[in-house]
């Protein structure tokens, strides 16, 4: 009974702690996550739970050896999907746990699950949807390439399934609250990926540069609610060593930060871009004082001279063969190599850094300041999420299949967070922690996602120093870009 009951504050914490207090970010070049499995991340497994969470109230049908087809994102640069199929058992406990949950699903219901994967997914299904060839039952693609095409009639509104209840603890409760447009909702997240719940950014930090320049690991000041940028500042600054010098800091010498953007540090700053009109449609929020306020403290932060630098910048010039792309090979080589202080990244990254030598610490998103009432992280706006095409001849096929393929999802979450990374790569009970208070308040931005144009007026902000002409510059456009992509849907 404990350990069930520990599964289910597991679940409850991942898939329903939004915060009403929200936050914000522009998106472009982030860093993009590589989820795989190392062969090496093996850890003992338990014995399954005896009990769990009451099951979904779903008939007991059989479907005769039908497909459920899976159009999932596969073979692209970066967001690749590989937690939903696995081919085969190899004893490594969160390996097996999609493995059997999927022989589950077929043996319970005697449906047959097809992966199709594609580079472009949004791609092949515009294709197939305009063709009316009802090939796919289910994608999981790049929320900013499938939204647009939802809000088009090319998916369903998830609210109107009969079966899929976004209420029940397997489903995340956040992407209703924050993706909602008018009313409908048409992207879902739950226990079958990692994908979109878990790709909320944190900071990282090197346990051992830490070491070297007697700084204590803030996990006091995140517990006393204290862990600020100012906070954070101060501890950047003090790390830059010329390694090599030759009188230029890159990412061969010793830096406080290893950064992308400065939208991931805005969202923790409590800044808001987006509040919900009466007609359910998000409207700009981000003209105000605090906005302003947090863009110059993350200024501050990103440009503390000789102690950071960008992810591209410090890649310059390097061989990134074997790597899918540069930001894998900078957290892979150079962070685990000691050579920064602090990155941001989601925890999925971890398995890149997993073997460092002194190990790597886990810490929130700093606050703007004490006054902040929690630490904000924000799901990336580039990862995979759910969709059910409109035009699919099995609809309650689909619900039915969907639903009882998350509640089967319950232990590879357990076997995800629990087991893998708290366990195996953040092994250190204060790292898991910090875990949890990054899972307690999650943000998805639609602002984002539908790319309104907000976070150019952010990032203009930032460059510029300027918000109010930014603003100014840009708003109208912003407006006009959400009468066009939303306007049809309000009655």
């Amino acid at each position: 009974m404990k350990r069930s009951l520990c599964l289910m504050l597991v679940l409850v914490m991942l898939f329903s702690s939004c915060s009403n207090q929200p936050a914000e970010t522009k998106s472009g070049e982030e860093s993009a996550p590589a989820e795989t499995l190392p062969a090496s991340e093996s850890i003992p497994e338990e014995t399954a739970p005896e009990e769990t969470l009451p099951a979904p109230d779903l008939p007991d049908v059989s479907f005769d050896g039908e497909n459920l087809n899976v159009l999932i994102r596969m073979g692209s640069w970066a967001y690749d999907v590989g937690d939903v199929f696995r081919e085969d058992l190899t004893g490594e406990v969160w390996n097996d746990a999609i493995y059997n949950r999927n022989i589950q699903l077929e043996e319970a219901y005697k449906v047959e699950l097809k992966e199709h994967p594609f580079s472009e997914p949004s791609a092949a299904f515009q294709s197939d949807f305009l063709g009316g060839l009802h090939t796919y039952d289910l994608v999981i693609e790049q929320m900013m390439e499938m939204m647009p095409l939802a809000l088009k009639n090319f998916c369903l509104d998830w609210n109107e399934l009969t079966y899929v209840n976004t209420e029940d603890p397997w489903f995340d409760a956040c992407i209703k609250r924050d993706l909602s447009v008018a009313g409908k909702l048409y992207v879902m997240a739950g226990a079958v990926s990692i994908q979109p719940s878990f790709l909320s950014r944190c900071l990282f930090f090197s346990k051992g540069i830490m070491e070297d320049y007697n700084i204590e690991p803030p996990y006091e000041l995140v517990r006393d609610g204290k862990w600020t940028l100012d906070r954070m500042i101060e501890m950047v600054g003090l790390v830059h060593v010329d390694k090599n010098g030759d009188g230029a800091y890159n990412a061969s010498d010793i830096l406080g930060l290893l950064k992308e953007t400065p939208d991931f540090f805005l969202i923790g700053a409590g800044v808001l871009y987006t509040d919900m009109d009466e007609n359910g449609i998000p409207v700009p929020s981000i003209n105000n004082e605090h906005t302003i306020a947090a863009i110059d403290k993350v200024r501050e932060l990103l440009n503390i001279p000789n102690c950071t630098i960008h992810y591209v910048d410090a890649a310059a010039g390097k061989d990134i063969t074997g790597y899918p792309h540069l930001y894998s090979y900078m957290r892979s080589v150079y962070f685990a190599d000691e050579h920064f202080l602090f990155t941001q990244i989601d925890p999925g990254a971890t398995a890149e850094f997993i073997d460092m030598e002194r190990g790597f610490g886990v810490l929130p998103n700093p606050k703007f300041d004490e006054n902040q009432e929690a630490y904000y992280h924000m799901v990336d706006q580039w990862s995979c999420a759910w969709f059910i095409p409109s035009d699919t001849l099995v609809s309650e096929k689909t619900d039915l299949l969907f639903t009882a393929w998350n509640y089967f999802s319950l232990p590879v979450v357990d076997a995800y967070y629990e087991k893998t990374l708290k366990l195996k790569r953040a092994d250190a009970p204060e790292d898991s922690e910090m875990l949890d208070v990054v899972r307690e308040n999650t943000r998805y931005e639609i602002s984002l996602i539908l790319d309104f144009g907000i976070g150019n007026i952010v990032n203009a902000a930032y460059e510029s120093g300027n918000f109010a002409s930014a603003y100014a510059r840009r708003i109208k456009t912003v407006e006009k870009l959400i009468e066009t992509k939303l306007g049809h849907l309000v009655p």
